[in-house]
Parts: structure tokens; C-alpha cells; sequence
């Protein structure tokens, strides 16, 4: 995984944002989008873990949490935005 980071663009708190390529993604409280690959999943079905090709990170609460958004995922809704 690599990340770039930005200092511009973050919205309030002052906070910084990054991209981050092949994200590995874990846990019970995410859920891997159709961009996600390398799905891993439980003996009951639920996904444990996988890799998202691009995230944007967002940091909040001064640093000590972040938010995480597929980054095809945002660009496939500015495209919906844009068409007529």
C-alpha cells in the first residue's frame, strides 16, 4: 500500500486527507464496494477483509479517527452528477 497526502481540502477541523492505493480493509463495521478485490469472507458469509484500489482518507477529531471513501465510488457519483 502506498499514500499520498494533502494538506489542502480538508473542510473543517484543519484536518488533512490522503489517498491511499490498495487499501487493506478489515473488519465488521465496513463493506467492500464493487472496486474492492480480494474479498475475504467468514465461514458465515460475512466479509473480514479486503483491498479497496483507492481510498480517500479523511482525518477528524483533531487526527485521532478518519473517515475512508472509495475513491471510484466518488468519482462514479460526480459522473452521475454531471450528466444532464
Amino acid at each position: 500500500m502506498s499514500q499520498i497526502g494533502f494538506e489542502l481540502g480538508g473542510m473543517w477541523e484543519s484536518s488533512s486527507w490522503a489517498i491511499a492505493i490498495d487499501y487493506q480493509c478489515s473488519g465488521d463495521f465496513g463493506n467492500p464496494c464493487k472496486h474492492c478485490h480480494s474479498i475475504r469472507q467468514d465461514m458465515h458469509g460475512h466479509a473480514v477483509s479486503w483491498i479497496c484500489p483507492r481510498v480517500v482518507i479523511a482525518e477528524n477529531e483533531a487526527g485521532h479517527s478518519s473517515t475512508g471513501v472509495c475513491a471510484d465510488c466518488i468519482m462514479d457519483a460526480l459522473a452521475e452528477l454531471e450528466r444532464p
